[in-house]
């Protein structure tokens, strides 16, 4: 949320903000109240009103755990609204199905309850069920993320054992080039032992593995620890 953004939801009024503002001093943990010291360090000061509970909550939106209780306090303040609106102001109504009607008037009467309790319950559930599957829809789309990245990892890791082995073929190839080449033959007629011919072979085949493994370690050096 950036800094400069109205909080709509937040009405002007002087009884809105300060309900807000007791809410906030009731129900934040250490946490939240380490991170409104941090915008608000001296209260005797600057005096309480709508624009400190502003700044306060846009600070507070910054981490996951602010956010969390943000939403707590605009799930209390629609109900502190809904329950003042019944106090001499005007309620606003809305069209159910007959059936609908029925139904709640019946759960209500079973539970002991009011229409309008059931009502603000189920409003409260849905907005729970929502922000259960929005932080579920992020869950995934961070675990989504992550199996990208290990994929390109593992991508670029086997393009940099490819890109090794390749060079240390070359340099092989090379080589046996120039040899060839010195005894001016492409089979050169000469006795080779071939216990010291296998000796040299698997020496050259473990410095290039180990050429491809120093390179591959350099990579993972480079790179985040998500492929552990």
């Amino acid at each position: 949320m950036p800094a400069t953004e109205k909080i709509t939801w937040l009405k002007k009024d002087r009884a809105e903000w300060k309900w807000a503002l007791r809410y906030i001093d009731a129900n934040a943990d250490r946490s939240i109240e380490r991170d409104i010291e941090d915008i608000w360090p001296y209260r005797s000061i600057r005096k309480p009103s709508h624009e400190i509970v502003e700044e306060i909550i846009r600070h507070l939106h910054k981490t996951e755990h602010g956010r969390d209780f943000i939403k707590r306090l605009r799930n209390a303040l629609r109900q502190h609204r809904y329950r003042s609106s019944t106090n001499g102001k005007q309620i606003s109504t809305f069209a159910l199905p007959t059936k609908t009607k029925d139904a709640l008037r019946s759960n209500a009467r079973r539970q002991g309850k009011s229409e309008s309790d059931l009502v603000t319950e189920a409003l409260d559930q849905s907005g729970k069920l929502i922000e259960e599957h929005r932080q579920q829809e992020q869950r995934l789309k961070k675990k989504h993320e992550l199996e990208l990245t290990r994929a390109k990892q593992r991508s670029e890791l086997l393009e940099i054992k490819h890109h090794e082995a390749m060079r240390q073929i070359q340099k092989l190839a090379t080589r046996l080039a120039i040899w060839e080449l010195a005894l001016e033959a492409e089979h050169p007629g000469i006795s080779v032992d071939r216990v010291m011919l296998d000796e040299a072979s698997k020496a050259k085949t473990r410095a290039a593995k180990k050429a491809i493994k120093t390179a591959v370690e350099r990579w993972k050096l480079l790179q985040p620890r998500l492929w552990l």
